[in-house]
């Protein structure tokens, strides 16, 4: 950190549903966060940017190149949002912080020991929360897949489609980062089938999405079962997050 009492932090989540809530929790009044406009906060001395990359290697590639100058001038980057688990243990809206993240052909990105240590060692909240390693892969993680993750990967407890692209390219730059996690599915979770869940998020307009979700009645319900659980932890990230982020400004 360049200077304690001044410093600039960015925080980047996948989905502008992980952003908006934390731009309002610092005093920003929007009606939502857009990817690929960065929204600018004073907190204290200090200045926090935020930034909706979009979901997956494609997007975040793109965004970031696009920020560049922002990134460098900046003192921490903490990658926010939720993922799913491949531990058993984890609950729905348990804190994860994890110590590295890995790609599928088992290339691994250390996360900032420093910015992880001070974490771990102050109690933000009461959020259950554990470490462990993250796995990176560009698509959705079936619950099939998760299953198959959990056997051969025993030490990987958390999944998601963008932290691993992000943080290569901020070990790029030289500029630290943290992960801050919470899980929204996993193991134990009921969860629709994938193709089902093509059909509803493809199908254009309202007509056509509820004749997707009548057709199929016990996905649905799993569906909105899903829906919960993100938005759940949703608001469990976003509390712990701004807790964080607050100490530090």
């Amino acid at each position: 950190m360049k200077d304690p009492t001044k410093r600039k932090i960015l925080i980047l989540g996948a989905m502008r549903e992980e952003i908006t809530p934390l731009v309002r929790l610092f005093g920003k009044k929007v009606f939502s966060a857009h990817k690929g406009k960065i929204i600018e906060t004073v907190a204290g001395e200090s200045t926090v940017y935020f930034f909706v990359t979009g979901v997956g290697r494609r997007n975040v590639e793109k965004q970031l190149c696009a920020i560049e100058d922002t990134i460098r001038a900046v003192d921490l980057v903490v990658l926010v949002g939720i993922c799913g688990a491949t531990d058993k243990t984890l609950n729905v809206g348990n804190i994860v912080i994890p110590d590295k993240i890995v790609s599928p052909a088992g290339e691994d990105i250390p996360i900032d020991e420093t910015m992880r240590a001070y974490v771990l060692t102050n109690a933000f909240q009461k959020n259950i929360f554990c470490t462990g390693t993250l796995l990176t892969e560009d698509k959705l993680f079936t619950l099939s897949e998760k299953r198959s993750v959990s056997t051969s990967r025993p030490d990987v407890r958390i999944v998601d489609m963008e932290a691993y692209y992000i943080g290569e390219y901020l070990q790029r730059e030289h500029v630290p980062f943290l992960v801050v996690k919470a899980v929204s599915d996993g193991l134990c979770f009921l969860f629709p089938k994938e193709n089902f869940l093509a059909e509803h998020f493809n199908a254009k307009g309202f007509k056509k999405k509820v004749k997707a979700l009548l057709c199929q009645p016990i996905d649905s319900i799993k569906l909105l079962v899903l829906k919960y659980n993100i938005a759940k932890a949703v608001a469990i990230n976003v509390q712990y997050v701004a807790a964080i982020v607050k100490s530090m400004v």
